[in-house]
């Protein structure tokens, strides 16, 4: 009688051990593509900043302003004689 009990309680760790040790293997799997794609949105991040850092130091070229004022917008500088100064 005591043999069957311990036979039976050693299978029943064993059933155990091994469904748990399958789940934890599946949240293992399931946490390693959670972290995939944290690094994909990481790298897509870094990305877009490369690409923001290039267009701040494009902005702070001097003629890259006036430059697009003239393209985009159609600005021209004023002729002298369009120009008002306002004194205090």
């Amino acid at each position: 009688m005591f043999v069957k009990i311990v036979t039976l309680a050693l299978l029943m760790a064993i059933l155990i051990s091994g469904i748990s040790q399958a789940y934890t293997g599946f949240q293992k799997r399931q946490w390693l593509q959670v972290l995939h794609d944290k690094r994909v949105a990481f790298s897509k991040m870094e990305e877009d900043q490369g690409k923001l850092q290039l267009e701040i130091g494009a902005w702070s070229v001097p003629g890259y302003i006036e430059m697009i004022a003239r393209q985009e917008l159609n600005m021209v500088f004023p002729e002298i004689d369009n120009v008002i100064l306002i004194k205090d």
